[in-house]
């Protein structure tokens, strides 16, 4: 009787341990962990083995196939890897809070069972020792001005003991890079590579894929846009829109018009962007495949402008009207304040801010806005007002064709200075475009 018991018990547990192997398998062929931000184009794991890895001794190869990288590509690649793998931290314990941005991924989310999550260790389990990083294109120096030409497509390979990660460009490899980061995971003793071989293809569905940061109306400092910028790198996104002036403030210091940061920003000199943080932000976000584009808006929403000497004059006087509808609140009714475009000395003044902008900005596109005129604002002043009799609408690019036919205030700025802006549509123009062509 005992025996009989005892052989019915141990039929039972074997049908339990069958049925709940079956489930692990079952959890491995369909298992997406680690997950990689944002979904890869194709991703296949293999499920034979899991790898131990120490992030510090992984040692990292660069070649190009077109002959000797440059020495630019070569050091930002190395600089980016070492980062990557010096930032994880092997003395974190499972279920610690983890240091804000030092180390991406969790513990296990499941620590009683990490066979639902990933293969475990073996006594054998091999260690992954190299990563080859192979770059198509050897002549691509990193540069801020060539930055949104480069292909971000990549091939990710990881066996166990070694990984080779394949792109067309320096870019490519950034964000082949982060994917790898993302498939090292903290098991409790140390940092594993689980479910190898893992295969992967990737590219962007979308080549601009931004996040605007307004700083006119809310100020933030260089190391809090630091870190926007990191987050972004984490996510692959590619571009930081940056509003930086608007009507409530001018915080870009302008050295051609000194007057107008030191009057339009919040609190000068404290709260304003130096030249030379602008372009530590440009190289922060260069190493890593993220441009940044600013947004200066004209002919509209320019009001901290006309608090400097230098555009007092060429800024429409109409506070009588903005403090009549502000309804208490000033920061919005001051929208409404507005270049006037009829003014002599108006298209000389932004032809030479905005070519000390695009100086600053190595990024082959600026963001001008485009703002309308109202109509309102056009009583105010004289210029405006006689056009406003032969012109129903008082978009700039109506204002400027009036008369002599003269191009867009804009589009003449920007052939003088030889660069291409994008509007409020996001419309790319060529530089020899006119604006009757828009009309």
């Amino acid at each position: 009787m005992t025996s009989t018991l005892f052989l019915s018990a141990l039929t039972l547990f074997a049908a339990l341990f069958a049925s709940a192997q079956t489930a692990v398998d079952a959890t491995f062929s369909t298992s997406v962990y680690p997950s990689v931000t944002p979904r890869p184009k194709t991703i296949k794991r293999g499920f034979e083995t899991t790898a131990k890895l120490e992030p510090k001794t992984v040692k990292v190869d660069i070649k190009c196939l077109e002959g000797e990288c440059d020495e630019s590509v070569s050091s930002i690649l190395n600089k980016v890897a070492k980062r990557m793998f010096g930032s994880l931290d092997n003395n974190i314990k499972v279920g610690t809070t983890l240091p804000y941005l030092k180390v991406k991924l969790p513990p296990l989310i499941n620590t009683t069972n990490p066979a639902e999550k990933f293969l475990p260790l073996a006594h054998d389990s091999k260690v992954f020792e190299t990563l080859n990083i192979v770059v198509k294109n050897s002549n691509d120096a990193v540069s801020a001005k060539t930055l949104p030409m480069m292909a971000e497509d990549y091939a990710l390979k990881l066996e166990a003991e070694a990984g080779t990660l394949t792109s067309t460009s320096w870019v490519g490899a950034l964000r082949g890079l982060e994917t790898l980061s993302q498939l090292i995971v903290y098991s409790g003793d140390g940092f594993i590579l689980p479910n190898l071989p893992i295969n992967i293809e990737d590219q962007p569905r979308f080549k601009w894929r931004g996040i605007l940061l307004d700083t006119a109306r809310h100020y933030f400092d260089i190391q809090a846009i630091e870190k926007v910028i990191q987050a972004m790198g984490f996510a692959k996104l590619n571009v930081l829109h940056w509003h930086i002036v608007d009507s409530q403030s001018f915080p870009f210091e302008s050295k051609k018009f000194p007057e107008i940061t030191k009057h339009g920003s919040y609190f000068y000199p404290h709260l304003v962007y130096s030249q030379e943080d602008i372009k530590n932000l440009i190289q922060y976000g260069l190493e890593r495949g993220i441009r940044v584009v600013p947004e200066f808006d004209l002919p509209g929403h320019t009001a901290a402008w006309g608090f400097s000497k230098e555009f007092r004059d060429l800024i429409t006087p109409c506070w009588d009207f903005v403090q009549s509808r502000s309804g208490g609140v000033m920061e919005r009714a001051i929208n409404v304040v507005s270049m006037d475009v009829t003014h002599e000395n108006t298209l000389e003044a932004v032809k030479t801010l905005l070519s000390e902008v695009m100086e600053v900005f190595p990024d082959p596109y600026i963001h001008l806005g485009v703002m309308k005129l109202w109509k309102v604002v056009g009583i105010q002043s004289q210029g405006l007002y006689s056009l406003q009799r032969t012109t129903k609408k008082l978009a700039l690019y109506q204002c400027c064709r009036h008369g002599s036919q003269r191009k867009s205030l804009i589009l003449l700025s920007m052939k003088k200075v030889g660069s291409r802006f994008y509007g409020k549509k996001h419309t790319m123009l060529d530089r020899r475009t006119t604006i009757r062509k828009l009309s």
